[in-house]
């Protein structure tokens, strides 16, 4: 698919793999960078509408 050259499974199967990992770790990772809590919030509503 496009220039790297997947298939569109693969694209499917990275992208999966890539929100299931955002999804179960943005928290942590996210309070271990001591990030302001008006930018946790900003993110917070991002990743909730992920789909």
């Amino acid at each position: 698919m496009g220039r790297f050259l997947l298939d569109t499974e693969d694209v499917e199967a990275i992208f999966t793999r890539v929100t299931d990992m955002v999804r179960t770790s943005w928290h942590a990772m996210l309070r271990q960078a001591s990030i302001s809590d008006q930018d946790y919030e900003a993110v917070h509503g991002a990743i909730s509408t992920m789909a």
